[in-house]
């Protein structure tokens, strides 16, 4: 056993081996070894917090990109947006979805995609979790 600094019903401090809550002051309550700090405290029992949002992937593979596009119905509005697109940040994104390997997420050619699709960040992080998944 050993004390744990309780705020806000989480963990947030772990003392040292051996130093049980009535020898850290108020706040402190005692708890197993295996308590690691963001652990939940309810009065009674310790419990592991529940998991965090999936991180949304810095890039995918162009293959993973298109694919997912694909099974979402928006390839093809997708490539003849970029068809569409004039001038040297047309060009510039022909070539970027022509003959890039990867399309990363803070590309500006993915913030123009998800305007012209009606996107908004969550969905296109959405996309991009879907993306990474296929293998």
């Amino acid at each position: 056993m050993r004390a744990f600094l309780i705020e806000n019903g989480t963990a947030v401090q772990k003392a040292a081996p051996g130093r049980a809550a009535e020898d850290m002051g108020a706040g402190w309550v005692d708890g197993p070894d295996d308590v690691v700090c963001g652990y939940l405290y309810d009065g009674e029992a310790f419990t592991p917090p529940p998991p965090g949002p999936e991180p949304v992937p810095a890039a995918v593979s162009m293959r993973q990109a298109r694919l997912a596009l694909s099974r979402n119905g928006l390839l093809a509005n997708a490539e003849s947006a970029i068809a569409g697109m004039t001038g040297s940040a047309g060009d510039e994104a022909r070539i970027e979805w022509e003959y890039a390997t990867e399309l990363r997420r803070d590309h500006p050619l993915v913030a123009a995609l998800g305007q012209t699709l009606s996107l908004d960040d969550a969905a296109q992080d959405d996309l991009f979790k879907q993306a990474a998944a296929i293998l």
